[in-house]
């Protein structure tokens, strides 16, 4: 693992959202891209609140599954346990899949365009930066097991 690539996992996964998103509000600032008409404002103020509530259910989830096999969230950390139940039946990041449903979610909810534009390079960190690194120790970790698992489970969806 390099020293940029050591930095960069140091750097907690919902920070790299939270930058994602503010880097997209200057623009949204000075474009005012948004939604007009109310009654599509109303439609994506609605989706929006799913789907953050939607990420928050996943999210706690989540953590709570973590927290119950006293396994670690942060990033190059060795985990106590291969998580393969819950959300983790389903997708290998639903955590991340979760943060991506929050960001969209609060844009809904402020009416916001321009962050969405933002989205797909968080998204490209995070699966070429992240999930890289911490497969690598997963399948470290877990023998066969995560090879297993990787076989069974999509990375997203």
């Amino acid at each position: 693992m390099s020293k940029l690539t050591k930095f960069l996992m140091r750097i907690p996964v919902p920070w790299i959202f939270v930058s994602g998103y503010l880097i997209g509000v200057p623009f949204q600032l000075l474009f005012q891209l948004k939604f007009k008409s109310p009654v599509i404002v109303k439609i994506y103020l609605v989706a929006g609140i799913i789907m953050f509530l939607f990420a928050v259910i996943i999210a706690s989830w989540c953590l709570l599954i973590f927290h119950k096999a006293h396994n670690t969230t942060t990033p190059g950390i060795r985990s106590a346990r291969l998580i393969t139940n819950g959300p983790y039946r389903i997708s290998r990041n639903p955590m991340y899949i979760s943060l991506i449903f929050a960001y969209i979610g609060e844009a809904a909810i402020l009416n916001q365009l321009c962050p969405l534009i933002v989205l797909p390079a968080v998204i490209y960190y995070v699966n070429n930066i992240i999930i890289p690194v911490e497969e690598e120790l997963l399948a470290g970790e877990f023998d066969g097991e995560y090879q297993n698992y990787q076989r069974q489970v999509p990375k997203w969806l």
